[in-house]
């Protein structure tokens, strides 16, 4: 009994998370999207491959805090307020909402790791709201968690990225609405990144 049981809850957790649908695929970007539990708002992946770079030069980028305006689009400020190293970080982030919705922000912790052989690296996103003070005119995501993968392609000297994110905007903000940025905003961040990465070379 206890055995169909735990097969049983093993089946309800993977209904849970839906399949993969990919939204959008242009200039060698792909991004999909998928339904996460009871949420109504969908969970995005972004991939895209960057040719002729190493992996390192990638993440510095996406670690490049004080850039992030650069890289993330609507982002209208973003700044460390609490660094361990270059590998470890308590960041601010605000974005700029349309009218008539106010400003969001919210403070994540990043953390990076390595693969054994270093040819893969992770950076994930956890939300630590209450490490930064609330500003008046903004409202405070509370949620949101996701991850950056990055692994270096020796044969071809390429770097494959994944963007992977859920969260919710909080308040008055309707799903459905929401829901509509949802392929775009990965789209134009991983857009930017190329652009960037370009732009150094």
């Amino acid at each position: 009994m206890n055995k169909l049981i735990y097969i049983g809850t093993l089946l309800l957790a993977f209904q849970a998370i839906s399949d993969w649908k990919i939204r959008k695929e242009h200039s060698g970007i792909t991004i999909s999207t998928r339904k996460i539990g009871t949420s109504d708002f969908q969970e995005f992946k972004g991939i895209t491959v960057i040719e002729d770079s190493e992996l390192t030069e990638v993440l510095s980028v996406v670690l490049d805090v004080d850039n992030y305006k650069h890289l993330f689009p609507d982002c209208i400020e973003a700044h460390i307020i609490k660094e361990d190293g270059a590998y470890y970080d308590i960041h601010y982030f605000a974005v700029k909402a349309p009218w008539p919705v106010q400003d969001r922000d919210a403070v994540y912790e990043q953390k990076t790791t390595f693969s054994s052989n270093n040819d893969t690296a992770v950076v994930k996103l956890l939300p630590v709201p209450d490490e930064y003070p609330i500003q008046d005119d903004r409202y405070r995501m509370r949620e949101g968690t996701g991850f950056w993968k990055l692994y270096r392609n020796a044969k071809n000297n390429s770097v494959t990225v994944i963007y992977q994110f859920h969260g919710a905007p909080g308040g008055n903000i309707p799903a459905w609405l929401a829901n509509q940025s949802v392929t775009a905003h990965p789209f134009k961040t991983l857009n930017n990144l190329r652009e960037i990465i370009d732009n150094q070379k």
